[in-house]
């Protein structure tokens, strides 16, 4: 309905038929105005629109990192309430034996006791913490990853609760230690040669003199070299040069 100033209005409308004296047939209608109803319904209804939009997004942002990162959560006295699969996957544990217990069963023991201090004093204190850790799988292996603990505070500001979130970045750890093998080979590969052909030997037969010789390359190979040449029982010429990144 519409009011004399325009203002729509909803109503709900109770309708009674009854007879006069005479034997007519009347109405009588009953209107109570529900306009708040309609509205507070319609926000509610709104609202429910947003909830459902927000869950749906996100079940959508845990699917996705369900499938990329291992995830738990801890108590405020450090024991597991919540894993991911790819947590179980990785470790190796069920969920029924990593739920209740501590992080411990996945411990190393490559980290000093100082390193896991200082990461619960950063959470504790309400601090997001960030740094590599390597675990151990129910099998033994090692495992490296990339980890991140959120603090969940109350209104106070305490923390009731832990979110880890960790990338397995064993892969690329395992391709950085062959990187640095590999270059390890190479210098000390490149310093045999060094040695074996850039550096000739000091005379060791010269009368009232006596020769010796030393280098020590900043990296474990540089492009130095010495030679040395005897003239005569008497004499001998030192040549040397630098052909790092240039010519002789």
């Amino acid at each position: 309905l519409c009011t004399t100033g325009g203002q729509a209005l909803w109503v709900a409308i109770l309708c009674r038929s009854f007879e006069t004296a005479e034997e007519e047939t009347c109405y009588l209608f009953s209107l109570q105005d529900i306009s708040i109803r309609v509205a507070l319904e319609e926000k509610r209804q709104q609202a429910e629109q947003q909830r459902n939009a927000a869950l749906l997004e996100l079940g959508i942002q845990k699917a996705a990192m369900d499938e990329h990162a291992l995830v738990s959560i801890t108590d405020i006295q450090g024991n597991i309430t919540y894993v991911n699969e790819k947590f179980c996957a990785t470790s190796g544990f069920r969920p029924d034996e990593l739920l209740g217990q501590s992080h411990r069963m996945i411990k190393s023991h490559l980290h000093s006791p100082q390193f896991y201090e200082d990461l619960w004093k950063t959470v504790a204190g309400g601090h997001t913490w960030h740094g590599e850790i390597t675990n151990r799988a129910k099998d033994g292996s090692l495992y490296t990853v990339a980890y991140t603990i959120v603090p969940w505070l109350d209104a106070l500001g305490t923390p009731y609760q832990y979110v880890a979130i960790r990338t397995d970045i064993t892969a690329r750890k395992k391709a950085e230690q062959e990187l640095a093998l590999a270059r390890e080979r190479e210098l000390s590969m490149g310093a045999t040669i060094q040695q074996s052909l850039l550096f000739g030997k000091p005379p060791t037969d010269l009368e009232g003199v006596s020769v010796a010789c030393f280098t020590e390359a900043s990296n474990g190979l540089d492009g130095d070299f010495y030679t040395f040449t005897e003239i005569d029982p008497l004499c001998f010429e030192v040549f040397t040069g630098d052909v790092m990144g240039k010519g002789v």
